[in-house]
C-alpha cells in the first residue's frame, strides 16, 4: 500500500511544479503582452500630439522595477516625447501669438485649449496663458466700451420713442417687449458706464470720471446722477489745486513763469466748467513751451477722448433735430462741435445739407415777401 502511495505523492508534486512553472511563463507572457501595448498607445499618443497624456504612461513604467533593457527603452521614449513636445510647444506659441496679433479669439481659444490638453504645464506657457488672458480681456474690455458709446448715442432718442409707442398700444404686448428690451439696454450701459465712473475715480482720473458720469446723466437724469456730477467736478477742481500745491512746495513752481502759472489755474477752472474748447485751447499753448511734460500729454488724451464723445452725440442728437423738422436747431448743433473735428467729413456733410436747406427756405420766403 506504501509502495502504491509513494509514487502517486510523486506525481502530484511533479504536477504542482508544471503548474507553477506554467504560470510563471504565462505572467511573464502577459507582462510582455502589457509592455508592448502600452509602448503602441504612447505611440498613437504621439502622433495625435497628446503629449501629457503619453508622458504619464512613460513615467508609470520608469516608476516600475525594470530590467536594464527595459529602462532604456522607456528612457529612450520619455526624451523622444520630450522633444517632440517642446517642438510643438514652439509652434504653437508662434501660432497664438500670431492670432492674437490680428485678434482671431476664436482660433486663438481652440489654440490655448489644445495647449493646454496635450503639454504638461511649464513657466513658458504660464506666461503664455498670461499673456493671452490679459490681452484677450483688453480687446473684450475695448469691444464694451465700444458697444457703451454706441448704445449712448441711440438710447436717449430710441427709448423715448418706444415709450411713445408703447403709451399708444398699451394692450400691444409687441410694443410691451420692446419697450422692455430697451430698458434692458439702457441698464445694462448705465451699469457699464458707472463701473468705468468707479475704476476712473479710483485711479484718481477724475476728468475721465466725470466724462463716463455725464454718460449716465444722458439715461438717467436723477437727483443722484446730478449729485455725483457736482462730487466728480469737486474732486476734479480740488486735484488740479492739488498739483499747483505740489509744484509750489517741491519747488518746481520755480520752474515755471508766472504766465505759466496762470495758464494752469485758468485751465483748470475750464475743465471744472466743461468748457472744452477754452481748456483745449490753453492746454496747447502750454504743449507749445513744454512739449514733453508727461502730464500734460495725458490731458491731451483726455480731451481728445471728450471730443470724440462730444462730437458724436452732436452728431446724432442733430440728425434728431433734422429728422424732426428743427434744421436750425440740427445746424447750431452741429456747427458748436466743428472746432472739434473740422476735418470730420460726415460732420461738415451735415452742416452743408442743413444749410442748404435753410438757404432754399430763406430765397422761398424773400420771393413771398416780394
Amino acid at each position: 500500500m506504501q509502495c502504491l502511495i509513494a509514487p502517486f505523492k510523486t506525481s502530484i508534486l511533479d504536477l504542482v511544479i508544471v503548474i507553477v512553472l506554467i504560470t510563471l511563463l504565462s505572467g511573464c507572457a502577459l507582462f510582455e503582452t502589457l509592455s508592448t501595448s502600452k509602448a503602441e498607445k504612447v505611440e498613437a499618443l504621439e502622433l495625435e500630439s497628446r503629449f501629457s497624456e503619453a508622458l504619464l504612461i512613460v513615467e508609470s513604467q520608469l516608476n516600475k522595477t525594470l530590467s536594464a533593457e527595459k529602462k532604456l527603452y522607456w528612457q529612450g521614449a520619455n526624451d523622444k516625447i520630450v522633444s517632440a513636445a517642446n517642438q510643438y510647444q514652439q509652434q504653437k506659441t508662434k501660432e497664438i501669438k500670431a492670432l492674437m496679433q490680428r485678434s482671431d479669439w476664436q482660433q486663438a481659444n481652440i489654440d490655448v485649449a489644445l495647449v493646454k490638453q496635450n503639454l504638461p504645464m511649464n513657466t513658458e506657457i504660464e506666461v503664455l496663458l498670461e499673456q493671452f488672458n490679459s490681452k484677450k480681456k483688453r480687446y473684450i474690455d475695448d469691444l464694451d466700451r465700444t458697444l457703451v458709446k454706441r448704445e449712448l448715442e441711440y438710447l436717449p432718442n430710441t427709448l423715448p420713442i418706444y415709450e411713445k409707442l408703447f403709451k399708444a398700444e398699451p394692450n400691444d404686448a409687441a410694443a410691451l417687449g420692446r419697450l422692455q428690451q430697451e430698458r434692458i439696454r439702457r441698464d445694462r450701459t448705465i451699469t457699464s458706464l458707472q463701473n468705468y465712473t468707479r475704476i476712473a475715480e479710483s485711479q484718481r482720473k477724475f476728468g475721465s470720471a466725470l466724462l463716463h458720469m455725464r454718460g449716465v446723466q444722458k439715461l438717467d437724469d436723477s437727483p443722484n446722477v446730478l449729485a455725483e456730477i457736482k462730487r466728480l467736478r469737486g474732486l476734479l477742481a480740488e486735484q488740479a489745486q492739488q498739483r499747483k500745491d505740489w509744484l509750489l512746495a517741491s519747488g518746481k513752481a520755480n520752474q515755471l513763469s508766472k504766465q505759466q502759472e496762470q495758464q494752469l489755474a485758468a485751465y483748470g477752472k475750464a475743465l471744472t466748467l466743461e468748457n472744452w474748447m477754452l481748456s483745449k485751447s490753453i492746454l496747447d499753448q502750454m504743449l507749445q513751451e513744454r512739449p514733453s511734460d508727461g502730464e500734460l500729454l495725458g490731458q491731451k488724451t483726455y480731451l481728445d477722448e471728450v471730443f470724440v464723445n462730444e462730437v458724436a452725440e452732436a452728431k446724432v442728437q442733430g440728425e434728431a433735430y433734422y429728422s424732426s423738422g428743427d434744421i436750425e436747431r440740427a445746424l447750431m448743433l452741429w456747427t458748436s462741435v466743428l472746432p472739434m473735428a473740422p476735418d470730420d467729413t460726415h460732420l461738415t456733410g451735415n452742416i452743408e445739407r442743413a444749410q442748404r436747406i435753410l438757404d432754399k427756405v430763406n430765397r422761398l420766403r424773400q420771393g413771398n415777401v416780394h
